[in-house]
């Protein structure tokens, strides 16, 4: 069979390809091994919105929690199907730089070409094998599900954004947590937002321990031990771990398209995901070692599909950048304000933001960054809604708004927004400038 556009993998960079393509091509194939719109953070998003019926339930497995996410998936194959795109599901592996083999469920075999192909079949959580999760006692967001009964304590290993979810989720739930973070910070994290984070979750019981990494997991009848490089023992009920991510490029025989596997399990590409093989691109997780959001992921996407369609096609380098709930963490744009010329403004989450009165989330700050000109550059916040509010930030900064261009805006009351005005008159008036 011959098709356009041929996507691989059915996730958030997956779908987006696809529904981008089927605007300019009626003839666009998406085969994925899993349920199309599988995500990575699927469930840990439902759980940390559906905290107060895990406490009900003292359970992470829920049918109603598996409702919702098929629920989502139904949606997305609904969409996909409107926008005339043909599913594919099975396992597909390249035979040459424009035809791959297709292994349906079934065990049915049959040819897909195509002279463009988007790969987006996503990254597989790596754990060594004295360390895997078994659904028993050690877990990973792959099979949190699967825990029938809340631990009275855990271990929590990784810094990850997933990392820091899980923390939420298990303190939230009254969990002796343990905290296990390597001896260096995590790099993709503002400092502003580690120490808050870190505050907030040692306020609420959380330990934390930095250091050596760990290097063996052992199972007893009613614990779980982890050791660490200098043998210290940490030892609790559960362990859940986010270690690292490997690309799936390894599973589609991607040398019969002579494109080589780099060190990260991936292959080099450009800006737009664009191989040496230039009808080859590569999206999302797929592209290396890092865990990306899936709005990076779905922007890359984008970019991606309209370029193998042949329109203009660029990545925004302003992406925002968001995890967790209760409170939410989100930055955009230059929000650490590194360079000699740019400055930048602290302001408390309550500050005339009736809305997290309302909420009684007061906890939190909105960081915004301007340079010389007094151009916003970026921003980071906390607290609740603060996906929203970095949003807002975003239009502002592909739209190069001035301090004093967005400080004339007025917020809804009460909403969120009323905060992002606020600090922004707070700069303009409290600068001098």
């Amino acid at each position: 069979m011959k098709t356009e556009v041929l996507i691989i993998g059915g996730g958030p960079a997956g779908v987006e390809a696809a529904l981008v393509a089927s605007h300019y091509s009626n003839q666009v194939t998406l085969v994925s091994n899993t349920a199309v719109g599988d995500w990575k953070a699927g469930y840990t998003n439902i759980f940390l919105e559906q905290i107060e019926e895990i406490k009900r339930a003292r359970s992470f497995s829920n049918p109603k929690f598996h409702r919702i996410y098929q629920d989502w998936l139904a949606h997305q194959q609904d969409l996909l199907q409107k926008a005339n795109v043909q599913l594919v599901h099975g396992h597909a592996s390249f035979l040459n730089e424009s035809t791959i083999n297709v292994i349906t469920p079934s065990n049915h075999e049959f040819l897909l070409t195509s002279e463009k192909i988007i790969i987006a079949n996503g990254s597989r959580p790596i754990f060594p094998e004295n360390m895997k999760p078994n659904g028993r006692n050690i877990f990973s967001y792959q099979n949190l599900i699967e825990m029938n009964s809340i631990p009275a304590s855990i271990i929590i290993i990784g810094d990850s954004p997933i990392g820091y979810e899980a923390v939420n989720l298990f303190r939230q739930l009254a969990v002796k947590v343990t905290w296990l973070l390597p001896e260096k910070e995590n790099p993709l994290l503002d400092d502003d937002i580690i120490s808050f984070m870190h505050a907030l979750y040692q306020d609420s019981g959380v330990m934390i321990e930095r250091g050596p990494w760990i290097t063996d997991i052992r199972n007893g009848n009613s614990s779980v031990t982890a050791i660490r490089q200098d043998g210290e023992i940490f030892e609790a009920e559960a362990a859940f771990l986010t270690l690292g991510f490997r690309s799936n490029l390894d599973t589609l025989a991607i040398e019969n398209t002579n494109l080589q596997l780099n060190q990260n399990g991936s292959v080099d590409c450009n800006m737009l995901g664009q191989t040496a093989r230039e009808s080859i691109y590569i999206v999302g997780d797929a592209q290396g070692a890092n865990s990306l959001t899936g709005v990076q992921a779905k922007a890359m996407a984008r970019a991606a599909a309209l370029h193998a369609v042949g329109q203009d096609a660029v990545i925004s380098d302003i992406l925002p950048f968001s995890f967790n709930e209760n409170p939410q963490i989100a930055t955009i744009g230059e929000y650490r304000a590194n360079g000699e010329d740019l400055y930048f403004l602290k302001t408390p989450y309550d500050t005339k933001n009736f809305k997290a009165f309302m909420a009684n989330q007061r906890e939190g700050f909105l960081k915004i960054v301007w340079d010389r000109q007094h151009v916003i550059k970026g921003a980071s916040c906390i607290g609740h809604q603060a996906k929203d509010i970095i949003s807002m930030i975003g239009w502002m900064i592909q739209h190069h708004y001035t301090i004093e261009d967005a400080e004339r805006l007025i917020g809804p009351h009460p909403s969120a927004a009323e905060l992002l005005v606020s600090a922004l008159r707070e700069v303009k008036f409290q600068q001098h400038f």
